[in-house]
Protein backbone atom coordinates (compact mmCIF):
# COMPACT_ATOMS: atom_id res chain seq x y z
CA UNK A 1 0.00 0.00 0.00
CA UNK A 2 2.60 2.54 0.51
CA UNK A 3 4.41 2.29 -2.68
CA UNK A 4 1.12 2.27 -4.49
CA UNK A 5 0.49 5.48 -2.61
CA UNK A 6 3.85 7.19 -3.30
CA UNK A 7 3.40 6.31 -6.48
CA UNK A 8 0.63 8.10 -7.12
CA UNK A 9 1.08 11.01 -4.50
CA UNK A 10 1.38 13.44 -7.68
CA UNK A 11 -2.39 12.97 -7.38
CA UNK A 12 -4.23 15.49 -5.71
CA UNK A 13 -6.62 12.74 -4.26
CA UNK A 14 -3.75 10.93 -2.92
CA UNK A 15 -2.64 14.36 -1.41
CA UNK A 16 -6.15 14.67 0.01
CA UNK A 17 -6.38 11.56 1.28
CA UNK A 18 -3.89 11.89 2.88
CA UNK A 19 -4.48 14.92 4.79
CA UNK A 20 -8.00 13.71 5.72
CA UNK A 21 -6.33 10.50 7.42
CA UNK A 22 -4.14 12.67 8.70
CA UNK A 23 -5.99 15.20 10.73
CA UNK A 24 -8.20 11.91 11.71
CA UNK A 25 -4.59 10.26 12.79
CA UNK A 26 -4.24 13.35 15.02
CA UNK A 27 -7.33 13.47 16.38
CA UNK A 28 -7.27 10.19 17.53
CA UNK A 29 -4.03 11.03 19.22
CA UNK A 30 -5.42 13.63 20.92
CA UNK A 31 -8.76 11.69 22.58
CA UNK A 32 -6.36 8.68 23.13
CA UNK A 33 -8.64 6.84 20.80
CA UNK A 34 -8.20 4.95 17.72
CA UNK A 35 -8.18 6.16 14.07
CA UNK A 36 -10.92 3.50 12.95
CA UNK A 37 -13.10 4.67 16.22
CA UNK A 38 -12.42 8.88 15.16
CA UNK A 39 -13.46 7.74 11.44
CA UNK A 40 -16.72 6.90 12.40
CA UNK A 41 -17.56 8.80 15.35
CA UNK A 42 -16.68 11.41 12.33
CA UNK A 43 -18.38 10.18 8.93
CA UNK A 44 -21.17 8.28 10.99
CA UNK A 45 -21.90 10.80 14.08
CA UNK A 46 -20.22 14.04 13.33
CA UNK A 47 -20.95 15.19 10.08
CA UNK A 48 -24.69 14.03 9.46
CA UNK A 49 -25.38 15.75 12.45
CA UNK A 50 -23.12 18.84 10.87
CA UNK A 51 -25.72 19.18 8.25
CA UNK A 52 -28.94 19.67 10.57
CA UNK A 53 -26.87 22.26 12.49
CA UNK A 54 -25.80 23.84 8.88
CA UNK A 55 -29.90 24.36 8.19
CA UNK A 56 -30.08 27.00 10.61
CA UNK A 57 -28.78 28.67 13.84
CA UNK A 58 -31.51 27.28 15.88
CA UNK A 59 -30.31 23.96 15.04
CA UNK A 60 -26.88 24.46 16.07
CA UNK A 61 -26.89 24.29 20.15
CA UNK A 62 -29.34 21.39 20.01
CA UNK A 63 -27.02 19.61 17.75
CA UNK A 64 -23.66 20.55 19.40
CA UNK A 65 -25.50 19.11 22.33
CA UNK A 66 -26.43 15.69 20.49
CA UNK A 67 -23.11 15.20 18.91
CA UNK A 68 -20.61 15.43 21.90
CA UNK A 69 -23.83 13.25 23.60
CA UNK A 70 -23.55 10.86 20.74
CA UNK A 71 -19.88 10.65 21.28
CA UNK A 72 -19.23 10.56 24.65
CA UNK A 73 -22.27 7.99 24.42
CA UNK A 74 -20.14 6.01 21.98
CA UNK A 75 -17.87 5.40 23.98
CA UNK A 76 -19.57 3.98 26.34
CA UNK A 77 -21.06 1.38 24.45
CA UNK A 78 -21.30 -1.77 26.71
CA UNK A 79 -19.44 -4.19 23.56
CA UNK A 80 -15.68 -2.68 23.45
CA UNK A 81 -16.56 0.63 21.02
CA UNK A 82 -12.91 -0.37 19.99
CA UNK A 83 -14.60 -3.22 18.09
CA UNK A 84 -17.43 -1.75 17.29
CA UNK A 85 -15.48 1.00 15.53
CA UNK A 86 -13.38 -1.82 13.77
CA UNK A 87 -16.34 -3.84 12.70
CA UNK A 88 -17.70 -0.89 11.24
CA UNK A 89 -14.74 0.81 9.86
CA UNK A 90 -14.05 -2.31 7.99
CA UNK A 91 -17.71 -2.56 6.48
CA UNK A 92 -17.23 0.89 5.06
CA UNK A 93 -13.78 0.17 3.66
CA UNK A 94 -15.74 -3.23 2.02
CA UNK A 95 -18.25 -0.60 0.39
CA UNK A 96 -15.85 1.57 -0.63
CA UNK A 97 -14.04 -1.21 -2.04
CA UNK A 98 -16.96 -2.31 -4.04
CA UNK A 99 -18.21 0.92 -4.94
CA UNK A 100 -14.84 1.83 -6.09
CA UNK A 101 -14.80 -1.08 -8.55
CA UNK A 102 -18.34 -0.20 -10.09
CA UNK A 103 -16.46 3.04 -11.49
CA UNK A 104 -12.93 1.50 -11.88
CA UNK A 105 -11.37 3.50 -8.99
CA UNK A 106 -9.39 2.11 -6.22
CA UNK A 107 -9.39 2.84 -2.53
CA UNK A 108 -7.48 6.00 -2.06
CA UNK A 109 -9.80 7.33 -4.85
CA UNK A 110 -13.27 6.09 -3.90
CA UNK A 111 -12.37 6.96 -0.47
CA UNK A 112 -12.22 10.90 -1.23
CA UNK A 113 -14.87 10.70 -4.25
CA UNK A 114 -17.28 9.41 -1.73
CA UNK A 115 -16.13 10.89 1.78
CA UNK A 116 -14.84 14.30 0.94
CA UNK A 117 -16.20 15.74 -2.33
CA UNK A 118 -19.84 13.68 -1.79
CA UNK A 119 -20.01 14.42 1.99
CA UNK A 120 -19.17 18.43 0.92
CA UNK A 121 -22.70 18.46 -1.25
CA UNK A 122 -25.45 18.31 1.60
CA UNK A 123 -23.75 22.11 2.77
CA UNK A 124 -23.45 23.52 -0.61
CA UNK A 125 -27.09 21.78 -1.27
CA UNK A 126 -28.03 23.98 2.10
CA UNK A 127 -26.65 27.18 0.51
CA UNK A 128 -27.91 26.63 -2.71
CA UNK A 129 -31.51 26.08 -1.09
CA UNK A 130 -31.34 28.70 1.37
CA UNK A 131 -30.04 31.13 -1.44
CA UNK A 132 -27.09 31.84 0.79
CA UNK A 133 -24.70 34.91 -1.26
CA UNK A 134 -21.97 35.23 0.57
CA UNK A 135 -21.24 31.16 1.47
CA UNK A 136 -21.99 30.40 -2.38
CA UNK A 137 -19.01 33.10 -3.42
CA UNK A 138 -17.19 31.02 -1.13
CA UNK A 139 -17.89 27.86 -2.78
CA UNK A 140 -16.94 29.08 -6.19
CA UNK A 141 -13.75 30.57 -4.67
CA UNK A 142 -12.85 26.96 -3.19
CA UNK A 143 -13.36 25.30 -5.94
CA UNK A 144 -11.64 27.09 -8.19
CA UNK A 145 -8.59 27.52 -5.88
CA UNK A 146 -9.24 23.64 -5.39
CA UNK A 147 -9.34 23.40 -9.38
CA UNK A 148 -5.72 25.65 -9.80
CA UNK A 149 -3.76 22.99 -7.17
CA UNK A 150 -5.22 20.37 -9.19
CA UNK A 151 -4.17 21.37 -12.36
CA UNK A 152 -1.00 22.95 -11.76
CA UNK A 153 0.59 22.28 -8.56
CA UNK A 154 -0.58 18.62 -7.55
CA UNK A 155 1.77 17.64 -9.83
CA UNK A 156 4.86 19.44 -8.03
CA UNK A 157 4.18 18.34 -5.03
CA UNK A 158 5.81 14.74 -5.35
CA UNK A 159 9.03 16.67 -6.74
CA UNK A 160 9.06 18.46 -3.35
CA UNK A 161 8.61 15.66 -1.04
CA UNK A 162 10.70 13.18 -3.19
CA UNK A 163 14.01 13.48 -1.47
CA UNK A 164 12.32 13.35 1.94
CA UNK A 165 10.77 10.00 0.85
CA UNK A 166 13.71 8.66 -0.17
CA UNK A 167 16.05 9.87 2.71
CA UNK A 168 13.48 8.16 5.19
CA UNK A 169 13.07 4.64 3.34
Amino acid sequence: MEQEFIKHLASADYQLFAVVAGMLQVMAIITGSTYFAINIIVYYIVIPLSYVAYIGKKFVLPMAILCVVAIIGYRFIPNDYLATSKYFFDKSVEFLKYSGGLIGANYIQISVYICVYVALLPYLFIDLVKKRKKRLIVWGMLILVYAFYYLFVAERVFELVKPMIERYR
